[in-house]
């Protein structure tokens, strides 16, 4: 079986003067002899090895885009806030082969969001600015050809607040979280004529964690300056006070010379503590492009003829 590789690539000429870029788009595309028996996503995804060299495949995603928030935090104002937002998001996904009928695979996300929110009677506005990153260790488990399911857990950081001058002594409400999270991702690789997609659902749910929760009534100048015990501030998180889920569909469209990527993004979370209601949903729309990174390594490793400098890695 023969399989040659053609791997497009888009990058400036200033860009690559500087040498800033190394690469920023290409797409994997296979020709395959009559006998190859792979589907039609494993010719786009598939990389051939052989003895002398191996290939390990990394994609990375940017996409931006907007949407709408609702904030309802009993510390900040007994009001429903609700607004715009705008969103970048950066994701990574690497896997690792194994011999057993189970793969792993690893993600990692990195979400900055951040707009301006209103009370439904519009006599104030606050703005609010977030940051929430995870890295995610999944088992991959090939049901069908072109359905991949994924089960496993993350690690997820959460940091961000808002900000209402209006509020006098407290002007501001902090949000900083670390947890554990279960998630599971399923993703589907289909074409429509000679069109390639690939539809990716993802879930997660927390488990267990911390969080920053300041008691009802307390401002922070008591818990930092004045001297609070940590306990009066900092609250384990389970089921029974705090619950979050987070959506992610996204559909990658394959194109000759990029892979464009468009996603949904939703959040919701409700939580009780230290007698703190506090209710957060956001959704966004974001697009993005996606690219692969190649790494060929190996003890008797060359540099193949069909791969360019500028994505030997």
């Amino acid at each position: 079986m023969k399989i040659q590789a053609y791997i497009p690539y888009v990058f400036n000429s200033q860009i690559k003067k500087w040498g800033i870029g190394i690469c920023f788009l290409f797409f994997l595309q296979l020709e395959l002899h009559a006998e190859q028996k792979d589907s039609a996503w494993m010719q786009v995804l598939n990389f051939s090895t052989d003895s002398s060299f191996t290939y390990k495949l990394s994609t990375h995603a940017f996409s931006v885009g907007g949407g709408g928030s609702y904030l309802y935090n009993t510390y900040f104002s007994p009001l429903h806030y609700k607004g715009w937002q705008a969103d970048v998001v950066y994701e990574g996904y690497k896997e690792k082969s194994t011999k057993k009928s189970i793969d792993l695979a690893q993600q990692w996300f990195v979400h900055i969001y951040g707009g301006q929110v209103n009370p439904y009677n519009q006599t104030a506005n606050a703005l609010s600015l977030h940051l929430q990153a995870f890295w995610a260790l999944y088992g991959k488990w090939k049901l069908l050809d072109p359905l991949h399911l994924h089960l496993g857990g993350l690690a997820s950081f959460s940091a961000g607040g808002f900000y209402n001058a209006r509020n006098g002594n407290n002007p501001a409400v902090i949000d900083v979280a670390l947890d554990l999270q279960l998630s599971y991702m399923l993703t589907y690789y289909f074409k429509i004529k000679k069109q390639v997609f690939s539809l990716r659902h993802r879930l997660s749910i927390p488990l267990l964690g911390v969080t920053f929760a300041p008691p009802y009534g307390a401002s922070y100048y008591e818990m930092f300056m004045v001297g609070l015990p940590p306990s009066d501030y900092i609250a384990f998180t389970f089921f029974h006070n705090t619950f979050k889920m987070q959506h992610q569909l996204s559909l990658d469209f394959y194109l000759p010379h990029a892979i464009l990527r468009l996603t949904y993004l939703e959040q919701s979370q409700w939580r009780t503590i230290h007698q703190i209601q506090q209710r957060n949903h956001f959704h966004s729309l974001q697009f993005g492009v996606v690219y692969n990174l190649i790494n060929v390594s190996g003890s008797k490793a060359v540099k193949p003829a069909n791969l360019p400098a500028d994505f030997y890695l």
